[in-house]
């Protein structure tokens, strides 16, 4: 089970991760001019799904609906990446910008990340993923994530 999880879900939550990254992001901290607002903002929501999805996994955190979910320390025992207290309330925005279609939308402009935070928050997942790889055991090193 948890290679299956590590090929299919983690894997597939990194490259979603980077390839909204990749394409929100046109320098550090500046966000893509879009000529169609409705494809950034599907861009945007993207982004926070699969963020939000691996600072789950990275710090540990199973949903209660799914408490059998595996999570990085399922993979390496201990591990552990500081997740400071602006990245904290980054991630309570990004919940809130996955509940984009329920009653608590958030209006333009108010309440969601910036392109720097945004930034900040891909960094942090994008080495927080790099140091968990680094100490995967060998066992879980034939299914990489990309």
């Amino acid at each position: 089970m948890l290679k299956d999880y590590l090929s299919q879900n983690v894997a597939y939550d990194m490259q979603m991760l980077n390839f909204t990254g990749q394409n929100i992001f046109v320098a550090p901290g500046m966000m893509l001019w879009a000529p169609n607002p409705l494809l950034l903002n599907a861009l945007y929501e993207s982004f926070s799904i699969h963020a939000r999805n691996m600072i789950d996994f990275l710090c540990g955190r199973r949903p209660p609906q799914f408490p059998e979910r595996p999570v990085a320390q399922d993979y390496v025992p201990g591990f552990k990446y500081e997740l400071d207290q602006h990245l904290l309330d980054h991630y309570a925005s990004l919940h809130n910008q996955q509940l984009h279609l329920g009653q608590r939308r958030i209006a333009e402009g108010t309440g969601k990340l910036s392109p720097t935070e945004m930034f900040a928050v891909y960094n942090w997942v994008r080495a927080a993923f790099e140091a968990w790889l680094d100490a995967l055991p060998a066992q879980y090193k034939v299914v990489q994530p990309a």
